[in-house]
């Protein structure tokens, strides 16, 4: 058996991840333009590419382990590196090809989300600034004698018993 299934599981995972890394390129534009709609379309997007890559992997793990099961190797996680000594040269080149690739796709979408990240925070930042420019602050609506203490209120000021009553 060859690593074929492999290959094409990897191949998918890497296919994925692109579309991954253009969905968080299209938020950014988005989230510049104050786009609520299209972030909400982008964002239904990312979860659907996001299952798919899950399936994905798992499928790759699949794979990878009946690969090596019969290659009479009964790894639990499986690697590219544990799969290349059994795998033919050009196999060898397509895997390790694959793999530089989606480390590639996995470290650009990983500094693309922290980028997003920042920047929604940024732009919570300012629409809580704005709020609080434009909201006023409620001012202390009670009335309090000026030799009182701050903490006595009238209620507290009067004695238990009436003597007037």
């Amino acid at each position: 058996m060859s690593a074929k299934m492999v290959i094409q599981a990897l191949a998918e995972l890497l296919k994925l991840h692109q579309e991954l890394n253009k969905q968080a390129t299209l938020k950014v534009e988005a989230v510049k333009a104050n786009d609520v709609s299209t972030l909400g379309q982008i964002i239904k997007e990312e979860a659907s590419l996001i299952r798919a890559a899950q399936q994905a992997d798992a499928k790759r793990v699949k794979e990878a382990r009946a690969f090596m099961i019969e290659k009479g190797e009964g790894e639990e996680d499986v690697t590219i590196a544990s799969m290349l000594p059994l795998v033919s040269h050009d196999e060898t080149v397509v895997l390790k090809k694959l793999q530089r690739a989606l480390l590639k796709e996995v470290d650009q979408l990983k500094k693309q989300n922290e980028q997003n990240r920042e920047l929604l925070e940024e732009s919570l930042r300012f629409v809580n600034l704005s709020l609080d420019l434009m909201v006023p602050q409620a001012e202390d609506v009670h009335y309090t004698k000026p030799h009182q203490k701050p903490e006595q209120t009238e209620l507290f000021s009067r004695s238990v018993f009436d003597s007037k009553a």
